[in-house]
């Protein structure tokens, strides 16, 4: 068999992919025996990756925020708690803490691993549905626990891989 490109050539590999044959300087072009079309379209491949990526990024980011303005106003406003609309909540610390309850809930569902994966085995014998429902609540109340301590440095985090 001789090389693809160079057809005087004899090949000494082959394609990883497509199976046609490469000489030695087509072989050691890239890091593994590849043609220069399956190379490329491994590379197409590789920067759809990373645009899909971080469009998932952006939207963890985006529902996030949303979320925690969305929670701090209700809160503020008396809509979520039956509580009169005073100035009593006006402090940054506070403004923090609500936002912080209620993105943290959405950053902790993205960092913390799901608790089904743990307890699938049991939930014919716990009681299916309503077992299903105890353990979300219970990762609904976790989220809002560590939420608050989370958000930072996930925020920071999403940041560094939407550059990197």
């Amino acid at each position: 068999m001789n090389c693809y490109k160079h057809p005087s050539l004899i090949s000494v590999s082959k394609c990883m992919n497509c199976g046609r044959g490469l000489c030695p300087e087509c072989t050691d072009r890239f890091a593994m025996p590849t043609c220069e079309k399956c190379s490329a379209s491994q590379e197409r491949a590789k920067k759809n990756i990373k645009k899909i990526n971080k469009s998932s990024i952006v939207f963890e980011m985006v529902i996030t925020l949303s979320v925690g303005f969305a929670f701090c106003y209700l809160i503020k406003e008396g809509y979520l708690f039956d509580m009169p609309k005073t100035d009593y909540f006006s402090s940054s610390l506070d403004n923090y803490i609500f936002f912080g309850l209620g993105a943290g809930v959405v950053s902790a569902y993205y960092t913390l691993p799901t608790i089904q994966s743990l307890l699938s085995t049991g939930t014919a014998i716990w009681g299916g549905c309503f077992f299903w429902f105890i353990i979300y609540f219970l990762k609904f109340f976790i989220a809002m626990s560590i939420g608050i301590y989370i958000l930072p440095f996930r925020v920071i985090y999403n940041i560094y891989r939407l550059f990197e």
